[in-house]
């Protein structure tokens, strides 16, 4: 299967994989997302805590998903302060529904569903304290991970920090292990860091069932 993908075949790529994930949120919402439901969002707010995360900040959750660990972080964060995002309008949806059942509709989130692309409009540049992009740049080809990099750069703060985690590529170059499976290479994210004023940083403490890299790229930051 091609890695590098362009034009109509990435625009069909992106429909295929809206289609297919809004097909496992009508079969399971829990498992759409990969399961380890409460574990998983539970590690990811705790990471987040221990990294800095305070309620005052402002979050964006770029893939959220059905609210994994979206949920908490809604109850964790002060109002208005979350703001998620999703390529499937099934999970949304269910997203929104999980807000209400909850009793979490009075922290004002914001939860909406993208076209695939990573232009964020609707967010002042520089506004946001985190970008959180868990479980995703692993289903992204090179040139959409090139998109989300750059508007992540956009609307978040100096000093800010972008958390995401990605399968490494063993080779050079990038790989394609099926049909929304892609692993990049270090240097690739790296640069890409770099491009964006980002100081990258791997956190191997940080558990991720299925062995993701997990990675702080905090905005500005020389030390």
């Amino acid at each position: 299967m091609k890695v590098l993908l362009a034009g109509r075949e990435l625009d069909e790529y992106l429909a295929r994989y809206a289609a297919d994930t809004d097909r496992r949120v009508r079969r399971g919402p829990h498992e759409a997302v990969g399961g380890n439901w409460r574990q998983l969002g539970m590690a990811q707010l705790e990471f987040l805590k221990g990294q800095g995360l305070l309620p005052m900040h402002t979050l964006l959750d770029i893939g959220c998903g059905t609210l994994r660990a979206g949920h908490l972080l809604v109850e964790y964060l002060a109002v208005g302060n979350y703001r998620g995002t999703d390529i499937s309008i099934e999970a949304v949806l269910y997203a929104r529904e999980l807000i209400e059942q909850l009793g979490l509709a009075h922290k004002a989130p914001i939860v909406e569903c993208t076209n695939g692309t990573f232009e964020l409009p609707a967010i002042e540049c520089g506004s946001v304290d985190w970008v959180l992009c868990h479980s995703v740049l692993n289903h992204l080809p090179p040139a959409l991970v090139e998109d989300c990099f750059a508007g992540v750069a956009h609307v978040l703060r100096e000093g800010g920090a972008f958390v995401f985690t990605y399968y490494k590529a063993r080779g050079a170059g990038p790989e394609r292990t099926q049909y929304s499976g892609f692993w990049h290479p270090q240097p690739f994210m790296e640069q890409l860091c770099v491009l964006h004023g980002l100081v990258y940083g791997e956190h191997a403490e940080y558990g991720h069932p299925r062995d993701q890299t997990m990675v702080v790229a905090r905005k500005g930051d020389r030390k």
